[in-house]
């Protein structure tokens, strides 16, 4: 049984995990306001470990490894996100610009008003 608190959408945004100073690229294959999904690539994530992912530049969230298996982590954030950065990191096609919580529109993203 689905046990999911938050909605998941699809991603194949690169994210960067942080960990004991090393910093590396990962594919985000799905993403909510509660976590996300990420390729391993290397990270060797120990389930209980404390990570930070940066989302976007300069965006870092600290996060949690929930799982690690089939060379996937996921990933609980400590604290929940915008649900517009949620469909921002989606490769979603919204006919809204998307904006932060102040209503500041975020960036565009693939040659799309943050689609």
């Amino acid at each position: 049984m689905d046990q999911r608190r938050a909605e998941r959408l699809t991603s194949e945004t690169e994210v960067y995990s942080v960990k004991r100073g090393q910093r590396r690229t990962h594919a985000c294959r799905n993403i909510s306001r509660l976590g996300c999904m990420i390729a391993d690539d290397g990270l060797a994530a120990v389930t209980g470990e404390d990570i930070e992912i940066e989302l976007l530049g300069g965006v870092t969230v600290p996060a949690r490894v929930i799982w690690a298996r089939q060379g996937h982590v996921g990933l609980a954030f400590k604290r929940e996100i915008n649900p517009a950065t949620v469909r921002y990191l989606a490769a979603e096609e919204s006919e809204q610009p998307l904006r932060d919580r102040f209503g500041r529109l975020l960036p565009e993203r693939f040659g799309k008003h943050a689609a």
